[in-house]
């Protein structure tokens, strides 16, 4: 019985750390139940126990892909359920032989870290396991330093302490050494998230971002060229009083090529003298559909363009991809461009930084997702990456939400959901790259690591304390 309790009690606070609820907080004691009903148990009941806690929380995360393709809900939430269920049962099945404090305080998130590596290469893992995107700003500057991996890991040897705690409360001595290092390490990143935030950015360079907000039916439809030219066409007027620097239109604008010129976007941005950025479809001389983005000069000239090098999972519409990353020369700056879903890793902004973008812009669309809890999560993800690559990132949408998030994780401007509206902001030019732009994996290769010293230990049954 007490194993079913602990079972529903990880569960509950898994969802409750998603929207809508959002309380990001509790998984730092979301694992620790399950580590102990899976302590007291054997590996296939750990198995179950694992899939049923992973569906439940994946669900719950991710049911907004069966409005895509229900088949691919299936896949998507199969999958990391079946992920969690071979976690809980592994790391159920040494700590269960386990006696030692500080191997069940480490292993637990070493594992995490590594498995979580192993399963990038499954394409649909990139869509994330966001237990780290509802918690506060402070603790997501971290993210600047080591990374999503960093901060994970942290959330996991909090979970191994209050897991060793409940086990055996009487075994003060290695608790304390435990809680004291996890002091240390809170203290660290506590000071260094308020250097950060305290920090001043002066934004100077004006944009502006197009929402036009067509219904699905509409855009992307020949026949209703006359209706998007129109919208698109009216906003970029108004936008353009304000004396952006850049237009930016969303991802899937014209239903046409508009890498044949002249075209509207060439023609409004010669007539406003002001550059417009925009995403689309082209079709490549196979016929091959291509996801791109491009770059219109004050001049109307086509002087940049860039196709996605990393598709969405689900997609089954012989897309091709490109091979350079989206760097585009401006008279703003070096701009890095990520298309949709390829902001879902952190690996491409990494590359962006590294070819100096300074300043990223996201062309994305999540419109069919609705008013479901996507667009938010999907979101987060770049107030995550804007922290890691210390850049300004601009994401336009046509439907909501678009932003203006700053080095810092904090969204200076955002509009609403399905409303047609202008977002007029400010951003500026970075240069330079943090920690984890540079080190990248450092913590996944530190995790194998761990786990190397902890597996010699555990088979020679050295303890560690």
């Amino acid at each position: 019985m007490k194993k079913i309790i602990y079972l529903i009690l990880g569960i509950a606070f898994l969802v409750l750390s998603l929207p809508p609820v959002n309380w990001g907080f509790l998984v730092f004691a979301a694992f620790a139940p399950l580590f102990l009903a899976a302590r007291e148990s054997k590996f296939i009941p750990n198995l179950i126990y694992g899939f049923i806690a992973g569906l439940a929380y994946f669900s719950m995360l991710f049911y907004w892909v069966a409005l895509y393709k229900p088949p691919g809900a299936a896949l998507v939430i199969g999958g990391f359920a079946l992920y969690f269920a071979f976690y809980l049962a592994v790391t159920g099945y040494f700590l269960s032989r386990s006696q030692d404090s500080w191997f069940e305080w480490l292993f637990p998130g070493a594992f995490w870290i590594a498995l979580k590596w192993g399963i990038s290469f499954w394409k649909p893992a990139f869509v994330g396991i966001y237990i780290t995107d509802n918690l506060g700003p402070e603790l997501r500057q971290s993210l600047y330093l080591f990374g999503e991996n960093g901060l994970e890991l942290f959330i996991f040897l909090v979970n191994g302490w209050i897991f060793n705690f409940v086990r055996v409360p009487k075994a003060l001595r290695g608790h304390m050494i435990q809680l004291l290092i996890l002091g240390i390490l809170l203290l660290g990143m506590n000071s260094f998230a308020r250097s950060r935030l305290n920090e001043k950015i002066s934004s100077d360079i004006p944009v502006a971002l197009v929402q036009a907000n067509l219904p699905y039916d509409v855009k992307w439809r020949e026949a209703n060229y006359g209706r998007i030219k129109e919208v698109y066409s009216r906003l970029t007027r108004q936008a353009a009083r304000s004396n952006p620097k850049l237009i930016v239109w969303p991802q899937y604008a014209f239903p046409e090529d508009l890498r044949v010129t002249p075209n509207p976007a060439s023609r409004l941005a010669a007539e406003l003298k002001t550059p417009i950025l925009l995403g689309t479809y082209v079709k490549s001389q196979s016929g091959a559909p291509i996801d791109v983005a491009l770059y219109f000069d004050a001049e109307g000239a086509l002087s940049g363009q860039y196709a996605a090098t990393f598709l969405p999972p689900l997609r089954s519409i012989g897309q091709k991809k490109g091979e350079s990353p989206g760097i585009f020369e401006t008279s703003v700056g070096r701009i890095g461009v990520l298309l949709c879903f390829e902001d879902t890793h952190p690996f491409l902004s990494r590359n962006l930084v590294k070819e100096g973008a300074q300043i990223i812009v996201v062309l994305c669309n999540n419109q069919v997702f609705g008013r479901t809890t996507c667009p938010g999560l999907h979101a987060d993800r770049d107030v995550n990456l804007a922290i890691e690559t210390d850049r300004f990132f601009i994401r336009s949408t046509p439907t909501g939400f678009s932003q203006i998030i700053d080095p810092h994780g904090r969204v200076l401007m955002s509009t609403p959901l399905f409303q047609e509206t202008l977002l007029i902001g400010k951003v500026a030019l970075r240069s330079g790259t943090g920690p984890f732009a540079v080190t990248g994996d450092l913590i996944s290769y530190l995790a194998f690591a761990v786990l190397g010293v902890l597996a010699a230990r555990f088979r020679r049954k050295i303890p560690l304390q």
